[in-house]
């Protein structure tokens, strides 16, 4: 009985120990690189000069640091979700800095506001992305937790900071990140050439690249997938973030009027965006039964915008602009080239 023990146990051994390895080592989503590494790339960025190649990393850790680490702000900030990541300085039109994250949620823009006011900021603009989801107690927005701390409902909440520490290492022996292990050792060592990251102030390169403004461009496998593909498997499931989103809940909608005070105390002027869908996705919002609050949710912005003196820019429908679906990513990310447009005509209009 003893031998089978050891047998298992040293059975066992031979495969965890590797497994635990793999991961570690190739870490594709960097859920174990070095707080010191992102306090480099911040300091890199707010020096004038671009990341290439830097993939899956903590952006709401790189996002803090750039702020909080930086003396000077541009005249322009734009806060919000990876629709208004692509937005750089040559589609604004003026100096940007760009504080997007992945997601977003009422608590993001939190963070970012409190940052700013923490640094004693004072700007020209501050355009924050109305997200369509934003009112949806539903939206399954989470990656703010990171950042509790700086949110307006701050409560520290031990079960979730255990939770993240036993996800985070759990992820070591987890099947499905040890797969990602593979596939990114398989791609960095046999079928692609090894992309490094590395630093820049030129762009000539087909990876991605994290602008010094903060901004981003997707590599160029990405930038070259099929619109129709990536639109259908987006419309496979539940439009993102919007499911079971039944009213406009109060409690989110009077702290996003909190961070739209604290942002206009900070700036001259506060635009909220709205960035578009192709008109598939359009369609499908504005149309079927269970998405029919996005209505309600653009009142609710107009009426924001109304009582708090602001500009609205952007449109949840492309057809208001005439984008074509050439002009997207996917489900819900505007190319550079539209998003360019939508800009132009937007500011043309505000000016006259």
């Amino acid at each position: 009985m003893k031998r089978i023990v050891i047998s298992i146990n040293t059975f066992l051994f031979a495969i965890i120990v590797p497994i635990i390895l793999m991961t570690s080592i190739m870490d594709p989503s960097n859920l174990f690189e070095r707080r010191a590494t992102y306090f480099q790339y911040a300091d890199i960025l707010n020096r004038g000069i671009h990341i290439i190649g830097l993939d899956d990393f903590n952006e709401r850790l790189l996002c803090r640091l750039r702020i909080e680490n930086r003396d000077t702000f541009p005249a322009n900030l734009i806060i919000g979700s990876s629709r208004v990541m692509l937005i750089n300085e040559d589609i604004f039109g003026d100096k940007l800095m760009n504080l997007g994250t992945s997601g977003g949620s009422v608590e993001d823009l939190e963070t970012i506001t409190n940052l700013l006011i923490e640094k004693d900021v004072k700007v020209d603009k501050i355009i924050i992305e109305a997200y369509p989801w934003l009112f949806n107690i539903n939206n399954k927005q989470n990656n703010w937790i990171e950042n509790e701390d700086l949110t307006d409902g701050y409560k520290f909440h031990s079960f979730q900071y255990y939770k993240n520490i036993v996800t985070q290492y759990g992820s070591l022996v987890d099947p499905s990140y040890f797969k990602a292990s593979v596939i990114k050792l398989i791609k960095e060592k046999g079928l692609q050439k090894k992309q490094r990251i590395y630093f820049s102030r030129t762009i000539n390169t087909s990876q991605k690249v994290n602008f010094a403004s903060g901004a981003i461009r997707y590599d160029s496998l990405y930038r070259h997938r099929d619109v129709d593909k990536m639109i259908n498997i987006f419309l496979s499931g539940e439009i993102y973030s919007m499911g079971n989103f039944d009213q406009i809940d109060n409690v989110i909608l009077d702290r996003f009027v909190k961070v739209i005070r604290k942002a206009k105390s900070i700036s001259n002027k506060v635009i909220l965006f709205k960035s578009p869908y192709p008109e598939t996705v359009e369609k499908v919002l504005y149309n079927k039964p269970e998405y029919s609050i996005i209505r309600q949710v653009d009142k609710t912005f107009e009426t924001v915008a109304l009582r708090e003196s602001l500009d609205i820019i952007g449109s949840f429908k492309s057809s208001y602009f005439q984008l074509s679906k050439d002009e997207f990513y996917d489900g819900m990310h505007c190319k550079e080239k539209g998003l360019k447009r939508i800009f132009e005509q937007s500011f043309k209009k505000l000016s006259n």
